[in-house]
């Protein structure tokens, strides 16, 4: 083990791997990752502790990694810590959460018992109400480390059984959830919150109607939200092309 490091030897370090990628962006690109490895060398050289100095000789190495790439080794094999199981799964929830905000994809959670969790086999409507969803699948114990990785509070659910699926827009704000393994209400479940996260962010009109015909067999009710909503977004490009025409119509007897 390390130790406890001091305060004070916590901010000088913060502040030269502040300084150096301040510098480091002063740098064309094609000489950045040149001049992160030529810092690390140097500070390898004035490393007080063996660790920092194998830390230095790492990233001279290979300067500007990703950190899912080195940060095993540097705290197992250099720091002699152990690594939480969660972090690739943390990892790699960031990157889900970064596709959904992309793409505008509403979000379901899976938080289950146990490292792992696979679904029974679901019937052809839900897979493809599945499919309309960014799936993140995380052990409920890390549950913590999921809030400050989303920015928001627990989510909130009736019923303590397991998994507790939630579904939630792509800025993590929570939609609906329930808990334990029921198809039926997983399949109502997946289309309420695709439904509700269409209703925030409508797509075009072909878009919404491939909607009302998959969900139609899932719910008519949340189908007939999606046709409302088709018909309302068509009135208001009608109304635009509308007005568009009258401002040309303006100008050409101008």
């Amino acid at each position: 083990m390390t130790g406890p490091v001091s305060p004070q030897i916590l901010i000088e370090e913060a502040n030269w791997a502040l300084e150096v990628y301040r510098l480091a962006k002063s740098q064309p690109p094609s000489t950045q990752a040149a001049f992160v490895s030529a810092s690390h060398r140097r500070a390898s050289m004035s490393a007080f502790r063996p660790q920092d100095r194998k830390v230095h000789e790492l990233l001279s190495q290979r300067p500007l990694p990703h950190l899912s790439t080195v940060y095993k080794e540097i705290f197992e094999k250099i720091l002699g810590e152990r690594v939480s199981k969660a972090a690739p799964k943390l990892v790699e929830a960031s990157r889900r959460l970064e596709y959904s905000k992309k793409t505008k994809r509403p979000l379901l959670f899976v938080l289950h018992d146990g490292e792992t969790w696979s679904p029974s086999a679901l019937d052809p409507v839900t897979q493809r109400l599945l499919g309309q969803y960014v799936v993140i699948k995380m052990p409920i114990r890390e549950g913590p480390a999921l809030s400050q990785l989303t920015g928001q509070p627990p989510f909130k659910s009736i019923g303590t059984q397991r998994p507790l699926f939630v579904v939630a827009h792509p800025d993590c704000q929570q939609i609906e959830s329930m808990s334990g393994w029921n198809l039926p209400n997983l399949t109502h479940l997946l289309a309420l919150g695709w439904t509700e996260s269409l209703e925030r962010n409508p797509r075009s009109v072909g878009a919404l109607l491939q909607a009302q015909s998959l969900l139609r067999p899932a719910d008519p009710a949340l189908a007939e939200r999606i046709k409302n909503l088709t018909i309302q977004l068509r009135q208001e490009m009608k109304a635009a092309r509308e007005a568009k025409k009258r401002g040309l119509n303006k100008l050409a007897s101008r």
